[in-house]
């Protein structure tokens, strides 16, 4: 995974990774060019730690 995983709770780490997934939204909603799927595959592995943080 991409994205290290803290075994406590850390809210700054969790803080960073909404500000990184809503980036990477970003880029997605402002990018006319769809032959690239790097911001929305970086979106997705921030969800899936994000997800692995929660427990959800």
């Amino acid at each position: 995974m991409k994205y290290e995983i803290p075994e406590s709770e850390d809210i700054e780490w969790q803080q960073n990774m909404l500000r990184e997934l809503s980036d990477r939204l970003d880029e997605i909603a402002g990018n006319d060019d769809r032959t690239t799927n790097e911001p929305l595959d970086d979106a997705i592995k921030i969800l899936e730690a994000l997800r692995a943080y929660s427990g959800y």
